[in-house]
């Protein structure tokens, strides 16, 4: 009974229960506000209310903040009280642990990709899926492809080659998420010294099921992602070093990034805060130093991109780098169109069928179709609306009947979709802007997520595969996609497709698979989709994005001790929201899928933000309030726990004058 009280009083004494109740006032008051603002403006942005004042979420995530900073403590105690068991430092001790858990999440991991790919054999596909194959089968050494840009079309002939079938696309795959994800956890764990923030950033990067979707799947977001996690890592591994060799390593990984996706420009343009950073943290460094590795970084990106510009003007005929820029701003904003100032005179009235209907019926009520009008692909009311007809199908009849024979096809057709879409920004720039401000938050509240596909009853897509990707509905619905798509890309450079033997692995023909392996990846889905959960509850339901937000002066208050942690979260967040920005403003068709380019940089910042927080939480309970005794006053039980410990570190049975009496002190933090 006595331990037990003295516990009770450790995790509950009475100073703190004022701290408790100030917070909760806090967090009431503005949910409070929130929904008033929700209620009264019906949220013009969209933006979602906490809602937890409705529920029992306000009480929970008290207790939840209460129950972090006491467990960070126990901890503290219990790995104290270890290292002294077994005669080692504390510090020693977390960082070896640290360690073996890292280890175990990645190994875990690459099984689990390794297991995969042996029952998969070749990776999920896409409709756009054969447009980046089509060129590594056509070219593998220079894999240029019209409308694509020269990444992915690399990778997949990089896969190609290793193999000589499309498991190698997979192993590419798991190569650049193995790169990356090592790349930033040892630089957190061992150079910045955030063994905590490590060890959730491998096991998002490891397990999150959109992660591991698009990992499996031959499309560019993978490869994206893992370059923007690739640079973050080497940023972190060398913060505050500006020498030439981090600015090239740097500028390389952002240029192959731009390759696969030109959105990540954004990477140099953050070079710029990172260097400003780095003069901050080291006056020593003159301003002629900074201008010297921007200039390197911004001639690696001019070299990188001319050399490629030459290579494409010499396969196709124009100084560009990719046709296809033009179909994506016209998807966006097609119904902006003035058909009054489009010249020919036959084209507007082909468009007259269809895009006036369009803009009044679905763009006026915030449904834009960019499938439909770039590619002509209908939706079930879109075909009932307007049958065959599309914007799409009347723009390339006009090209192909008015062919230009100093252009490709697909130039012509990319110039004529550049032309209309801004005409129809010149026409409306104020309706482009909202539009562009309204994707962007859309991007960032409906496409950050831990399911893909994220909405509908797929959204447990890893659920329904819960067999490691071997059940047998999902591998017939896998072979189906495989075997049309792979068939597609080699249809199109007019080779004969492979058996389907020759692209499937051994989850579709052959023995059983065997029990244990079968065993291992069922566990790993479910472990993925039990983590996936989690955070994606921490995220949309208690809306941990915004509660890291209003705990931001408490982390200002640790910008002297978390500073570094602090500036690596306002890189991730230049960075996330200068990719935003740029992609509102060209084409964001599909939220869930665009967002996974930058969506891991958003958690690292909420990850790191979060540790400021609960630090800077840990510090403000220890805090005494107006008037309040000191610290050994306010909580005798930790100084019990305290005394234990001292205890257990003396000689204890040799020392004839015993344990000695217990001194003031505050408790063990390590």
């Amino acid at each position: 009974m006595h331990a037990a009280s003295e516990m009770l009083r450790y995790l509950l004494p009475r100073p703190r229960r004022r701290r408790l109740a100030l917070l909760a006032a806090l967090l009431a008051a503005f949910d409070l506000l929130a929904l008033l603002a929700v209620s009264r403006w019906g949220g013009p942005l969209g933006l979602p209310s906490l809602d937890l004042l409705s529920t029992d979420g306000a009480l929970l995530l008290l207790v939840n903040v209460w129950g972090l900073e006491r467990l960070t403590r126990v901890g503290r105690l219990g790995c104290e009280a270890l290292a002294v068991r077994l005669g080692i430092e504390r510090a020693r001790l977390a960082a070896l642990t640290t360690w073996v858990v890292l280890a175990l999440i990645i190994a875990a991991g690459l099984a689990h990709r390794l297991w995969l790919t042996f029952v998969l054999g070749a990776p999920f596909t896409q409709p756009d899926s054969a447009s980046y194959l089509a060129p590594a089968l056509l070219d593998p050494l220079l894999p240029l492809s019209e409308m694509r840009t020269l990444g992915t079309p690399w990778l997949c002939a990089l896969g190609l080659s290793l193999t000589g079938g499309p498991s190698g696309l997979l192993l590419v795959h798991h190569a650049l998420w193995l790169a990356s994800t090592l790349a930033l956890v040892v630089a957190l764990a061992r150079r910045r010294e955030l063994r905590l923030v490590a060890v959730l950033v491998a096991a998002y990067l490891t397990l999150t099921q959109k992660n591991v979707e698009f990992e499996l799947t031959l499309m560019s977001e993978h490869a994206s992602r893992t370059l923007y996690v690739l640079f973050l890592g080497i940023l972190a591994n060398s913060w505050g070093h500006c020498r030439t060799r981090v600015t090239l390593a740097l500028a390389s990984v952002a240029c192959a990034n731009v390759l696969v996706k030109p959105t990540a420009l954004v990477l140099f343009s953050s070079l710029a805060l990172v260097v400003a950073l780095f003069r901050r943290m080291s006056p020593g460094i003159s301003w002629r130093k900074i201008a010297a590795q921007l200039g390197l970084a911004l001639a690696v990106l001019v070299a990188c991109q001319a050399t490629y510009a030459l290579a494409y003007r010499a396969r196709f005929g124009r100084l560009a780098t990719n046709a296809f820029t033009g179909t994506a701003l016209f998807s966006q904003v097609g119904h902006l169109v003035d058909l009054d100032r489009v010249t020919p005179r036959e084209l507007a009235s082909a468009l007259r069928a269809t895009l006036p209907a369009y803009a009044e019926r679905y763009a006026a009520r915030g449904r834009h179709e960019a499938n439909w009008l770039a590619f002509g692909t209908p939706t079930p009311e879109l075909l009932r609306d307007f049958g065959e007809d599309s914007p799409s199908r009347a723009i390339r009849d006009h090209v192909s009947a008015h062919r230009d024979p100093a252009r490709t096809y697909m130039q012509q057709l990319d110039d004529t979709f550049r032309e209309l879409a801004l005409a129809g920004i010149r026409a409306r720039p104020h309706q482009y802007l909202a539009l562009a401000a309204s994707d962007l938050v859309s991007l960032y509240r409906d496409g950050v997520s831990t399911f893909y596909p994220y909405d509908g009853p797929e959204a447990r897509h890893l659920g329904a595969l819960a067999a490691g990707y071997a059940a047998p509905a999902a591998l017939e619905r896998h072979r189906e996609a495989a075997l049309e798509h792979f068939g597609q890309a080699y249809r199109e450079v007019e080779l004969p497709a492979p058996p389907p033997e020759a692209l499937l692995g051994r989850g579709h023909s052959g023995p059983p698979l065997p029990a244990l392996p079968l065993a291992y990846g069922r566990a790993m889905a479910w472990a993925s989709i039990a983590w996936s959960e989690l955070l994606q509850q921490l995220l949309h339901r208690w809306q941990v994005g915004w509660l890291l937000l209003l705990a931001l002066p408490l982390a200002w208050r640790r910008r002297a001790q978390d500073a570094d942690a602090l500036r690596l979260v306002l890189v991730t967040a230049t960075v996330a929201l200068g990719y935003g920005v740029l992609l509102a403003l060209i084409c964001v068709s599909e939220v869930g899928r665009f967002a996974t380019n930058v969506q891991d940089l958003i958690f690292l910042g909420l990850f790191l933000l979060g540790w400021v927080e609960l630090r800077a939480v840990n510090a403000w309970f220890d805090e005494p309030l107006l008037g309040a005794p000191p610290a050994s006053v306010q909580d005798p039980a930790a100084h019990v726990a305290t005394a234990h410990l001292r205890a257990d570190a003396r000689p204890g049975p040799t020392s004839v004058e015993g344990p000695g009496p217990v001194t003031d002190g505050a408790p063990c933090d390590g």
